[in-house]
């Protein structure tokens, strides 16, 4: 009985009167146990058909097996890293090396976004360093992040936007570096300090606010919680004002005198009428107070009232005439200061008691048949007025400037009579 063995791997038995396996499989193909026809299996499998070495890996003359055993020669080995190995190779370069831009690990494909193959036959893909980019597979090089941008990681696909409250205006960064400069914000994206072209710059702080290093936000906070955030403009202090472009605390300079400033203040506002603003910064402006007055505005201190008038009370605009009957003889009164002398009458805006004096505004002498207490107001008697005039007594003389109802301490003179003042 004959005795058969299977043709050994790594040959090709299709002669019937072989004793001895002697045609070696070719190279760039491996042959299993058993294998009797030099036919490829291509598509279509067939257990005794020529077998095509697997991509990746390339197999010699007399190649047994496509599984590999490292320093085996008679199974598949591995391509050297950085070459590419198509499906029926025969040498460990393979068909052909990796180009620039591509990697072979272990097959043969393009170099990754955020990474760069910058040389022939790469057997890894290479991440971009932090402050570059990559955002195009197959590339041999990396990009510099551009101003306005940071790149934080290595292998950043994408460049993240500047955040807000700094500026990148340097290409390749990696973290943000410059603060945004004190009385400026600068928003997600800021590019450069120049505002040329199509630059992002910084803004200025807006009007009733100042910014610090750093603020990112056009627009004050509306804070009803107590909190402070810093990135954002700063609500100008009460007793300052703010204008565009302010860097400090105090704003664009204190508050002068004869203005005030509430917090927030763009500018300065000037006392208003019957009121004042004494020394420097004033947040509010306060009501002139009695004995002064103030009809205009802008004042640091209000004006005195001036003789014959009086200001009673507090925020006058306009002082008031000192009334009839009273005499204003000084300066600066909220009230008259005295009444007008017995044996006068005191029109309004007296500002003297000497009746001796030569103003237009002195007491005027009681007229005859009359006589005058303190405070009378007016130069004729009027019944219904005890404030004016009185009638001397019946029998009596009261000549100009009497004091008394029977002014002189005697009567009538025999063959003369003394009519009353009515």
């Amino acid at each position: 009985m004959a005795n058969y063995q299977d043709c050994a791997g790594g040959f090709i038995c299709n002669d019937t009167k072989t004793t001895l396996p002697w045609n070696l499989c070719p190279r760039g193909f491996f042959c299993l146990n058993g294998t009797s026809s030099n036919q490829i299996n291509n598509g279509t499998y067939n257990p005794g058909w020529v077998n095509i070495c697997p991509a990746q890996f390339y197999c010699n003359n007399g190649t047994r097996s496509n599984i590999t055993v490292p320093g085996d020669y008679t199974t598949a080995q591995s391509c050297y890293q950085g070459f590419s190995c198509a499906a029926g190779s025969y040498r460990p370069q393979g068909n052909d090396f990796c180009r620039a831009g591509e990697f072979c690990n272990p097959s043969r494909q393009p170099c990754l976004l955020g990474h760069y193959c910058p040389i022939n036959a790469s057997s890894r893909a290479i991440p971009c360093d932090p402050g570059y980019y990559q955002d195009t597979i197959g590339s041999t090089s990396c990009k510099k992040c551009p101003a306005g941008f940071v790149c934080p990681s290595a292998a950043t696909i994408q460049p993240q936007i500047c955040t807000a409250g700094f500026i990148c205006k340097s290409i390749g960064l990696s973290k943000e570096v410059d603060k945004c400069p004190a009385g400026f914000y600068c928003l997600a994206g800021t590019n450069s300090t120049s505002c040329s072209g199509y630059d992002v710059c910084p803004q200025p702080c807006p009007g009733g606010a100042y910014c610090l290093a750093g603020t990112a936000h056009p627009y004050p906070l509306n804070n009803t919680n107590g909190t402070t955030d810093l990135s954002y403009p700063q609500a100008c202090l009460a007793g300052s004002y703010c204008q565009q472009g302010s860097p400090t605390t105090f704003g664009t300079d204190r508050c002068p005198a004869g203005y005030f400033c509430p917090g927030s203040a763009t500018n300065a506002t000037p006392a208003r009428v019957g009121r004042y603003a004494s020394g420097v910064g004033n947040s509010i402006d306060s009501l002139c107070l009695p004995g002064t007055f103030s009809n205009v505005t802008g004042l640091s201190q209000c004006f005195d009232c001036p003789l014959g008038f009086v200001c009673p009370d507090k925020g006058m605009s306009v002082p008031q005439i000192c009334p009839a009957g009273f005499v204003c003889d000084q300066v600066k009164l909220p009230a008259a200061s005295g009444l007008c002398p017995a044996g006068h009458y005191c029109l309004n805006g007296t500002t003297t008691y000497d009746p001796a004096s030569l103003l237009p505004t002195r007491p005027m002498p009681c007229p005859n048949f009359t006589y005058c207490l303190q405070g009378v107001q007016v130069a004729v008697y009027d019944p219904n007025n005890p404030s004016s005039p009185q009638p001397c007594a019946p029998g009596s003389r009261c000549p100009m400037g009497s004091t008394s109802p029977s002014q002189l301490d005697a009567l009538c003179p025999t063959g003369f009579y003394c009519p009353t003042a009515d």
